[in-house]
């Protein structure tokens, strides 16, 4: 009888520690798949923050680089009759005509344009 008893209380035990382990397992996939959500979020949050902040100073740039087109265009429309290059950049302004980013305003260069003069006779 004490045999059996003592096999009884080996199965218990194993049947407890098993039952201890997939309560374990299970708790840690539950903070694994919890951890893997709040990454998620976290990852989803930050990507909403850069598309709002894109967007916010895209506006508020917009005008300045309107400016800055126009001003680049009319500065290679001044030296278009005595630079070959400022008439290919005042002719083709349009496709020329390069932001430095998608939304951020940087001024444009304004070439000197003293380099390819137009001779005439």
């Amino acid at each position: 009888m004490s045999g059996s008893v003592l096999f009884d209380e080996d199965v218990v035990s194993v049947a407890g520690a098993l039952s201890h382990l997939k309560r374990r397992v299970c708790f840690e996939s539950g903070e694994r798949l919890l951890l893997r959500w709040s990454e998620k979020i976290y990852e989803i949050q930050l990507e909403i923050a850069l598309k709002k902040w894109i967007e916010n100073t895209r506006l508020e740039n917009v005008d300045k680089m309107i400016k800055d087109r126009k001003q680049w265009a009319l500065h290679a429309e001044c030296h278009a009759n005595d630079d070959l290059q400022a008439w290919y950049h005042y002719t083709f302004a349009e496709e020329l005509y390069r932001l430095r980013g998608p939304f951020w305003h940087k001024e444009a260069v304004l070439p000197e344009y003293s380099m390819h003069p137009i001779i005439t006779n």
